[in-house]
């Protein structure tokens, strides 16, 4: 979707979603089909994190804040977490790793 007709300066652009759909986890063999757009739940959880807002303050268009919610503990687990932000987890303080 072009960043004019994002409907709110925290979605997220094309290129940020290029970036990270193919960090976030595939569905599980064997389990039902997804019912919710990972993309409108990943925007959904970065507009919390741009805006510092509360969970429960979470704009409508990005489903329901519990869903949004349960989607951030599921999906962006602290091994996730590492991988999106570059940091590597068994380092100390999740430094970036040196490049050798």
């Amino acid at each position: 979707m072009p960043a004019a007709s994002l409907p709110f300066p925290t979605d997220l652009t094309e290129r940020e979603w290029a970036i990270l759909a193919p960090l976030l986890p595939p569905p599980k063999p064997g389990a039902r089909r997804r019912t919710v757009d990972l993309r409108r739940i990943l925007t959904g959880i970065c507009s919390i994190v741009r805006s510092e807002c509360q969970w429960r303050l979470l704009p409508r268009a990005y489903g329901p804040w519990s869903t949004v919610y349960a989607s951030f503990v599921r999906l962006l687990s602290p091994l996730a977490s590492c991988r999106i932000l570059g940091v590597h987890p068994h380092h100390p303080a999740g430094a970036r790793p040196q490049a050798s």
